[in-house]
């Protein structure tokens, strides 16, 4: 459409309104107040008998925005009014809207200060009000903001001091603060760690943060006194050096002695460990050597029953998982994954090389496991790092652990339950397949077929399964017997974690909403970005931007139903009766006839938007 002029006021008197859509227009004037008469008024989604979505956006409204029309909008999701030129004060109601996720009003004339009040929207994930007119200072308030994954400040006349509540948003990805005119020391912590999703530029007064961005040192407040610390650190250091060299000189000895004595007792020649086959059993002084003495700088992961660090064995990286032999039940989950990683073999599950048990060099008991690195890391790091996947590489990851999920369910006999699957235990190769690993709470179901011809050797109360909150199927808390039907709970856990960027243990998951709940009624292609992960939100736009916005043609509709397809899988496999849950054979064939069409899509948008300077990526791939 290509609306102009004004926004009657007599919209007010269409009292049974369900839909309005006015994004995109050529619109002016002031938004009427008679909007917030609209009870009955519905868009994006048909639910309730509020106003969940209003997209204002890239038009040229104008004027102050009205504190009845916000605090009558009580249960917005999203408010987009960005791109217009709008003025005034930004009212303080919107502290009422309490279910509001996404908010921009980006590129308009807002003055005085960011509402306080924005720290009462706990649910808000996307806060965007950059490019207007704002001042004061940033309102610690946005610290209370749990749910906080893009906050962008930049580009206005915002002042003081960042405040420090900001660094205890673990959520939050992308934090903006660039172009105001901010001052004192950067916060060290969270977000301001990470300097590939933190921007602070042309504020010239800042100072201090962590070395990496180069910022200067913040004044100190007392010369005489850092001197005397430093006097005294000084001495402290000449010190512990001249007892750190004798102390290594006399361990350095007694280790020599004491590891020619066990060496011996280490140099097993091989186990038959795998369907008979004989794999070489390392020593304590080998994998030591190979990890330089376990340092900390070769930890890669640590995990509820030990730690795992990286090496070298020749030419080959290995990950060398050391079990915490303290910790209760390391021991059997050590003898339990060697147990069933020897009865399995499958693309997509991690494949052990080697493993140790042995005495160290103090002669206590000694226990790891050797696999093949992983250079990619967990999906974990992916989801919730500063790295980014792409839509089809979520997918093909997905489809990667539903097959090992096939396999170990359907394929491998006897069946083996993984009991903790989870993005922490999906690791990625160099070509970022996934391979899913960590059976240390693996169940071997014997002579089973299904969860209701479990063996009582098999069977398992809550007391006796750990697994990891919010991935463990409700059943199990109640006694239930181990089964597939609990992987796919936490299958489908995974595919929703996936999607939204959000794990099931985020702090706004309380009062009976959950994961599931949340995405049960977003499954929808015209829903779905109300839960999507800022980084596919990102995709999104950017196919949006390169392609145009007509559903019919673009891209943009290739990014929703395929967001709404896996959707829709994981919420079928994560529901409360393990009885109605999706089967792995079936959540596997409706993921890859997504990927088909999801690919159809993808190549006949580039044929019609085909151009050597756009079309950077291959038409048949997203792995790239």
């Amino acid at each position: 459409m290509n609306l102009t002029g004004e926004i009657p006021s007599s919209i007010g008197n269409l009292a049974m309104l369900q839909t309005l859509a006015l994004g995109g227009n050529r619109l002016r004037g002031t938004i009427p107040t008679s909007l917030g008469d609209l009870k009955n008024l519905y868009f994006l989604e048909l639910q309730g008998n509020k106003l969940e979505g209003l997209n204002l956006s890239n038009n040229q409204l104008s004027g102050m925005v009205s504190e009845r029309i916000v605090s009558s909008l009580d249960g917005l999701i999203e408010l987009d009014m960005s791109i217009n030129s709008f003025n005034g004060y930004f009212p303080a109601a919107v502290g009422k809207l309490m279910n509001l996720i996404f908010l921009d009003i980006s590129g308009n004339k807002f003055s005085g200060e960011v509402p306080p009040e924005l720290g009462k929207c706990s649910m808000l994930a996307f806060l965007k009000v950059q490019a207007n007119f704002f001042e004061g200072k940033i309102p610690s308030s946005l610290g209370s903001l749990v749910a906080a994954e893009y906050l962008d400040l930049s580009g206005n006349n915002l002042s003081g001091e960042i405040p420090s509540e900001l660094q205890n948003l673990r959520n939050l990805q992308i934090l903006n603060i660039s172009f105001n005119q901010l001052e004192g020391p950067v916060p060290t912590k969270g977000i301001f760690s990470n300097l590939t999703e933190f921007y602070f530029q042309g504020n010239e007064k800042l100072c201090g943060g962590i070395p990496q961005l180069n910022l200067p040192r913040c004044s100190s407040i007392d010369k005489n006194k850092n001197e005397k610390r430093h006097k005294l650190s000084t001495l402290i250091i000449i010190v512990v050096t001249v007892s750190i060299f004798f102390g290594f000189l006399l361990v350095s000895i007694l280790t020599w002695v004491v590891c020619r004595k066990v060496s011996k007792r280490n140099d097993a020649r091989a186990i038959s460990l795998l369907d008979g086959g004989q794999y070489l059993r390392l020593s304590y002084k080998q994998l030591w050597d190979t990890t330089n003495g376990f340092s900390a700088a070769n930890i890669i992961g640590a995990g509820s029953f030990g730690s795992v660090y990286s090496g070298a064995l020749g030419d080959k990286p290995i990950a060398v998982k050391v079990m915490n032999l303290e910790k209760h039940g390391a021991i059997k989950s050590f003898k339990a994954e060697c147990k069933a990683l020897s009865k399995i073999r499958h693309r997509n599950l991690l494949q052990i090389l080697s493993c140790c048990s042995s005495l160290d060099f103090k002669r206590n008991d000694f226990m790891a496991l050797v696999y093949e690195l992983m250079p990619n890391g967990s999906l974990e790091s992916w989801l919730h790092g500063s790295r980014i996947l792409k839509l089809g590489q979520r997918l093909d990851i997905a489809i990667d652990i539903a097959s090992a999920l096939e396999y170990l369910h359907h394929d491998c006999e006897p069946q083996i339950v993984h009991c903790d699957l989870k993005p922490n235990n999906v690791l990625l190769d160099e070509d970022m397949v996934a391979h899913v690993g960590d059976f240390g709470l693996a169940r071997i179901l014997r002579g089973a077929t299904s969860s209701s011809n479990l063996s009582q050797e098999q069977s398992m109360s809550s007391l006796g399964i750990k697994g990891t909150v919010g991935y463990v199927p409700p059943e199990y808390g109640m006694g239930g017997n181990v089964s597939i039907e609990g992987d796919m709970y936490s299958f489908g856990i995974l595919l929703l974690e996936m999607i939204t960027g959000r794990r099931p243990t985020d702090d706004i998951f309380k009062d009976n909403i959950s994961l599931h709940s949340l995405c049960k009624y977003k499954t929808s292609s015209s829903n779905i970005f109300h839960i999507m992960d800022s980084h596919l939100l990102a995709e999104l736009n950017i196919e949006n931007d390169r392609y145009g916005t007509n559903p019919e043609d673009a891209s943009v509709k290739k990014v929703q139903d395929c967001c709404a397809a896996i959707t829709e899988v994981g919420v079928a496999c994560s529901v409360d009766s393990p009885n109605e849950r999706m089967d792995i054979r079936e959540a596997l064939k409706v993921l890859h006839n997504t990927r088909i069409k999801f690919l159809e899509r993808r190549v006949g948008v580039h044929r019609q938007y085909a151009h050597p300077l756009l079309d950077e990526e291959r038409p048949l791939s997203d792995n790239a």
